[in-house]
């Protein structure tokens, strides 16, 4: 599966809609990702944040039920 998370971020390295679905899905299966896998979820929620900083408010909630740690989005 995530090989094609990472074909997909290769044709749209910037697109907002690739980088909030990659992130949504990968907080879906948090607890089963190994490290390297979480650090590309992380990074394409926060990238998914900075182009569109109001969907913030359905990232959080998810965050915090997969994670417990709302920190792990912060600059």
């Amino acid at each position: 599966m995530f090989k094609y998370f990472k074909q997909a971020i290769a044709n749209d390295k910037n697109g907002f809609n690739t980088s909030y679905s990659i992130g949504y899905a990968g907080l879906c299966i948090w607890d089963l990702l190994d490290k390297d896998k979480k650090r590309l979820v992380l990074d394409r929620l926060k990238h998914s944040i900075k182009l569109r900083p109001s969907c913030g408010k359905y990232i959080y909630p998810v965050l915090w039920n997969a994670t417990k740690d709302f920190n792990l989005l912060r600059y």
